[in-house]
């Protein structure tokens, strides 16, 4: 089988070789056929004189086509090495330009961190500072206030001994202490001769106003006797001659205990919708 193989490949070559021959043949001859033709013309036209001669010309060539431009290897590489630099510089300016953004910030990092410590360092000073004024203040206050309540008390005191009058109508030139005790022994004549005597002190309270007829000042009376008061004080609250007059009596308080009252009033007034004998913050 190998051997009727090569004989076919042997023969197929020779056939091939045989028909290039053939061709290179046919090739010469018509070479050798032109070359005849051309040289009888040429023979036949030199010795005719019969043809005129023509100038001699330049024989014009065609331009080559312009081709599209390959560039070199080298060209390639200088195009590459300037793109890099390009690109090279362009990083270099932006990584300039960010460093110094980033020390700007870093100083002004610096800066408020700084800032934020010395203000937290004021923050702790102040709250300790705040912390022993609490401590100082409290101690103080509690001592403000047992100097208040040890006052209020004197002053307290002091006013038993007083009595305030509401609604008596100012009159030109009027003894105002004389006026006080005729209506003191009106209240309780049991006891005129002794109330007489015991009415020390009788003054009107805040300046006079002009043409203030419709609300007179109130008038503070001052007692000797400080059970005298306390009989007048109570005979006042059921008086039908005050109520007549339209005048009553008060107690002379001091500024914490209108303030203690004025707490203690809607809890009475609550107290007295229970039971209508409920007595006032005076009769307690």
């Amino acid at each position: 089988m190998a051997e009727k193989r090569k004989e076919r490949e042997s023969k197929t070559k020779e056939k091939s070789l045989t028909k290039s021959l053939t061709k290179m043949k046919s090739k010469d001859d018509e070479v050798h056929i032109c070359g005849t033709d051309i040289q009888a013309l040429h023979s036949y036209s030199v010795h005719n004189t019969s043809f005129a001669t023509l100038p001699d010309s330049t024989p014009s060539t065609p331009d080559p086509k312009k081709g599209k431009h390959e560039p070199s290897l080298s060209e390639i590489q200088e195009n590459i090495v300037r793109c890099i630099n390009e690109r090279v510089n362009g990083l270099e300016e932006l990584l300039r330009a960010n460093t110094v953004s980033i020390e700007a910030l870093k100083k002004t990092t610096e800066f408020l961190f700084n800032e934020v410590k010395d203000v937290k360092e004021d923050m702790k000073n102040v709250k300790e500072e705040m912390k022993i004024n609490h401590e100082v203040s409290g101690a103080h206050g509690k001592k403000i206030s047992e100097i208040e309540a040890r006052l209020n008390e004197v002053e307290h005191y002091k006013r038993r001994w007083n009595l305030r009058m509401y609604g008596l109508v100012e009159q030109a030139g009027e003894d105002i202490k004389a006026r006080v005790v005729d209506i003191c022994c009106a209240v309780l004549p049991e006891l005129t001769s002794k109330l007489q005597q015991d009415v020390d002190i009788v003054h009107r309270l805040g300046r006079k106003l002009e043409g203030n007829a419709v609300k007179a000042r109130t008038v503070i009376i001052q007692f000797v006797s400080r059970s005298s008061r306390d009989m007048l004080w109570k005979a006042a609250k059921t008086s039908s001659y005050l109520k007549t007059k339209e005048i009553r009596f008060g107690e002379d308080l001091t500024t914490m205990d209108k303030a203690v009252r004025k707490q203690l009033w809607p809890k009475v007034e609550a107290a007295r919708q229970f039971s209508p004998v409920f007595p006032g913050p005076g009769g307690l």
